[in-house]
């Protein structure tokens, strides 16, 4: 077998010293994206992505997998190529990317709200609630009263809202 002939999702190759284990002799699995010959630059993309996601009931945010956005699916087409001819190898059915969103959810929409609404506080933006946000905040119960709330809870803020000396360090 050719070094660098392209086996499914992985080329061969036997470079010695090479980190992967072989499956077979002379046989080395290396992604797409690694630059090889002539195609500079390959997309290997699953259509999944780790973001920050909070949960209001339970009150914890968590590192999450979701399904890409048809917007991110087409930026991540366009860095094939960026540098050279290029392939972007999509690795989900077309249905799949039907399906997708046509935007990501705007991060104000994902995250528990407390430490933005600390900075805001820091930086004497003034009321939070009245703030002329490009995207506006979620409804309760991940809402920016519920992050104030939460926030005197544990000591940030008193009754009137301005920052207390804890609070400043917190931002």
């Amino acid at each position: 077998m050719a070094a660098g002939a392209v086996l499914g999702l992985f080329t061969a190759s036997a470079a010695p010293g090479s980190p992967m284990e072989p499956e077979a002799p002379d046989f080395r699995k290396r992604p797409l994206e690694t630059p090889r010959g002539g195609l500079q630059q390959g997309s290997n993309t699953g259509g999944k992505v780790k973001e920050m996601s909070y949960d209001p009931q339970a009150k914890l945010q968590r590192l999450q997998e979701f399904w890409i956005s048809q917007a991110s699916a087409e930026q991540r087409k366009g860095r094939a190529g960026r540098t050279g001819p290029g392939v972007c190898y999509r690795l989900y059915a077309e249905s799949d990317y039907d399906a997708f969103a046509p935007y990501p959810v705007p991060e104000i929409r994902r995250v528990a709200l407390d430490a933005l609404v600390l900075q805001m506080k820091s930086m004497s933006v003034g009321d939070p609630r009245t703030f002329p946000f490009i995207e506006p905040p979620p409804p309760p119960p991940a809402s920016l009263e519920t992050a104030i709330l939460y926030l005197q809870d544990q000591g940030a803020l008193d009754s009137s809202e301005p920052l207390i000396p804890i609070g400043c360090l917190l931002a």
